[in-house]
């Protein structure tokens, strides 16, 4: 590692180290080396270590110059030796390290390997009272053991055995584990108690009634030799089991015993379960339903399936689409609301979704290799967008929480949430949206209790869905870009920002239906300067760019004069100078055209992309572009009358309605005058002559009607002003009522609107940016 002082190091620092840490699952940065540490302390961790075989990295700060200095200010303290287990830094205490037990370091360090050491820490915390001895409860094989026994039922302490003479590993293993060399041996939680005299002074001293509150169970053993007869012919307790995974009802007391007794004797003969013989019982194991497990057992469950997998390293695939799985509700009527499914379910949900998401960290714990397993599990799983809101809102919301342990995942989860997303938007039909002359979308009431009898339209419905998973989406965006006392982190924002360019660039730029999903980048370019001008470089780029096909022109386009026009966290005084220099573009472009192939506009696509954005930006901003220093001059500058009436003829490809608004526009302020060109194309479209081709009215960035997550934008996002428009339409109504209009002012008789029915197009078009902006002011 090389290191130095300053930031640009540092942070060269911080990423070798953070990858060091990642790949090892225990570091210990000291002073010295293994074999010579220069402290005792140091030393006695070491031997630990050692001692119970964990594998272990070590690291001697004085190797780099500056290298104690940086972890330092990397780790939080200049204390040594920092041990960093699973990637995060241990900070108990370390005084008497040497002296501590197995059990001990296990529940303090958790990171010892699958073996022994494994199997020994399982059995010990099978039950919440564990009684290793010599022989069985009906046959004890010592004296000692007969007593222990004894004491135990006369204190009507329920409680497990293990007998050590069946396996000779565990029995010499434990007196390691534990340094307590004689048998029997008592543990309670986890924890040792003793042997027989110290079980008989907490007898005397009514301490084990108060250290064994458990339920009534009987041996695991049970279990096991069910296994073992059903393998050597005789099914009859085997069956049982399967009775008993298939049908118990936790609910009832009596049949939440038998369900724990199976799962915790199963969890002590998993490695039986990869016998193909036994291969029924294992799928009834991997199809358990956790609605109707407690927590406990959901976490014996757990345990099973992640064991299985150290017994037979072919199951992860099946135990992490099991977990994954769990990150969704199963099956919820459709006549069902959200608020009624969450006030019968949340709860039991909330659980199941931190157990799972609980196993899962676990599982890339012991696994960190099949991060893209996990990805690929969560890929597969996705719900159909057919399926019930919450069923969508949940997985989407639970993979999102899962980048808080798999943060090499955030920007492969982003993408696949926001690319699920834009199939839902797509497939949404814009037309249903539509309102009639009665009603309009930006009028419509979500009913917030979504109740049975006021149930949605399927589009709305798609809507509704769209509206939640964006609201917390962008919801999840805000908590992560912004610090608890408000103040933006940026940082991590520029994390975020970076990996969701990304995403628009593959999943969204390309799509032209879409008229949600792109607010995501809206509310992201509004939280810092430099983001909206990346943006925007990144559209003009595309635009004009030789190599990048003409629908992509066309979309980068469109996203590009929608996104100027309506963000109101740009300044206007940079709008007008996007506009001097778009426009200095298409005049050098008109320029450069010495044999102009109308024939073909496609062959023009850029010139005509760019000339419709600054129409748009135009229209829609004139009011505070004139209001500028000035900003008449500058709109001079622009030279829009020669732009309209040049031999490539704009306006005859941009869309209908824009071209209306914006020759309107311009004569009011008496910057061009369309009309008697807009009069010349009606004919020659009516005669044929010219290409049917058009650069249509998608304009993403237009009012969306999903009031949920429109309240993340809605004090950056600009509002069609309204009363400039309907100024512009009485004048032009008096202009027509007195004869007075100049002859380019009229069309051609067939295709003139009337004042009446201009008014009507600013109000009820299509044309995007001019969406129903009668009904804005209700956003």
């Amino acid at each position: 590692l090389h290191v130095s002082c300053n930031s640009e190091m540092f942070s060269n620092f911080k990423k070798k180290i953070e990858k060091w840490i990642m790949g090892h699952r225990c570091v210990v940065f000291m002073k010295g080396s293994k074999e010579q540490p220069k402290d005792r302390c140091t030393g006695e961790m070491l031997h630990l270590l050692d001692k119970f075989c964990v594998n272990y990295s070590v690291c001697d700060v004085n190797m780099e110059e500056n290298f104690a200095k940086n972890l330092a200010l990397y780790s939080g303290t200049d204390k040594l030796p920092l041990i960093y287990i699973n990637g995060k830094l241990f900070d108990g205490d370390l005084t008497g390290i040497g002296r501590m037990s197995h059990s001990k370091f296990c529940s303090t360090f958790e990171p010892y390997d699958g073996g022994l050491n494994k199997r020994i820490y399982d059995l010990i915390n099978a039950f919440p009272v564990m009684l290793f001895m010599k022989g069985t409860k009906t046959q004890p094989r010592c004296g000692f053991s007969k007593e222990m026994l004894e004491v135990l039922n006369q204190s009507n302490v329920d409680y497990a055995t293990y007998n050590i003479l069946d396996d000779n590993d565990v029995r010499e293993g434990l007196k390691i584990y534990s340094n307590w060399h004689t048998y029997p041996q008592l543990y309670v939680n986890g924890n040792l108690i003793g042997g027989l005299d110290v079980v008989k002074q907490m007898m005397e001293s009514n301490q084990l009634e108060k250290n064994a509150v458990v339920p009534q169970m009987t041996s695991v053993l049970d279990v096991k030799s069910a296994l073992q007869e059903f393998l050597e012919g005789n099914s009859m307790n085997y069956c049982s089991i399967l009775s008993i995974l298939n049908e118990a009802q936790p609910e009832f007391i009596e049949q939440e015993k038998e369900l724990s007794r199976v799962l915790m004797g199963l969890k002590l003969c998993v490695s039986m379960l990869v016998n193909r013989s036994l291969q029924k019982l294992v799928s009834i194991i991997f199809n358990l339903d956790w609605m109707k497990l407690s927590r406990k057992l959901i976490r014996t469950h757990v345990d099973i399936l992640i064991q299985l997998t150290l017994a037979d390293v072919s199951c992860v695939d099946n135990v992490l689409m099991c977990f994954v799985k769990k990150l969704k509700p199963g099956t919820i009527s459709p006549t069902c609301t959200v608020e009624d499914d969450d006030n019968e379910n949340a709860i039991k949900r909330r659980i199941i979704y931190t157990e799972a998401h609980r196993a899962l960290k676990k599982l890339f714990e012991i696994y960190p290799v099949c991060v893209n397993r996990i990805f690929t599990s969560f890929v597969n799983a996705y719900p159909y967008h057919g399926q019930h809101t919450v069923i969508l809102r949940d997985y989407a919301r639970n993979l999102l929480h899962s980048t808080q342990y798999l943060p090499h995942l955030e920007r492969n989860i982003l993408g696949l949430i926001i690319e699920e997303m834009t199939k839902n938007d797509v497939m949404h039909d814009m037309s249903n949206r539509s309102v009639s002359s009665a009603e309009g979308i930006f009028e419509m009431k979500l009913d917030k209790s979504e109740t049975a009898s006021n149930k949605q339209s399927g589009a709305h419905q798609l809507l509704n869905k769209l509206d939640i998973c964006l609201s917390d989406l962008l919801s999840f965006l805000q908590n992560e870009c912004f610090f608890p006392d408000g103040n933006l982190n940026e940082n991590r924002t520029d994390e975020l920002f970076e990996s969701l360019i990304s995403v628009f660039i593959r999943s969204v730029l390309p799509l032209r239906s879409s008229s949600v999903v792109q607010f995501i980048w809206f509310y992201m370019c509004s939280l810092r300067k430099k983001y909206y001008r990346q943006f925007v470089k990144l559209l003009w780029e595309c635009t004009v760019s030789a190599s990048v096909s003409s629908p992509l022109r066309l979309n980068a386009a469109s996203y590009l004069a929608s996104f100027i026009a309506r963000a109101n966290f740009i300044p206007i005084e940079e709008i007008m100078k996007y506009l001097l220099s778009w426009t200095q573009w298409i005049q050098q472009y008109i320029c450069e055209q010495d044999d102009v192939n109308r024939s073909h506009p496609q062959l023009h696509c850029s010139f005509y992309c760019i000339c419709q954005a600054v129409f748009y930006i135009f229209s829609f901003r004139c009011r505070e572009l004139i209001n500028l220093t000035n900003g008449y001059d500058n709109l001079v500058r622009l030279n829009l009358h020669r732009i309209v009436t040049c031999e490539l003829n704009p306006l005859q490809y941009c869309s209908n309605h824009l071209v209306r608004n914006f020759a309107n526009v311009s004569r009011n302020y008496q910057l061009a005058f369309c009309y008697v060109t807009l009069e010349r194309n009606d004919r020659l479209k009516q005669l044929r002559l010219v290409a049917e081709w058009n650069l249509g009215n998608f304009f993403p960035f237009d009012p969306q009607p999903l009031r949920r997550s429109f309240t993340f934008i809605e004090d950056v996002y600009k509002e069609y002003d309204q009363t400039l428009a309907e100024q512009w339409l009485t004048t032009e109504e008096e202009d027509c009522n007195s004869g007075d209009t100049v002859m380019d002012d009229f069309l051609d008789e067939a295709e003139h609107l009337s004042a009446a029915s201009l008014r009507n197009s600013f109000t009820y078009c299509s044309s995007p940016g001019f969406v129903r902006i009668g009904s804005e002011k209700n956003l």
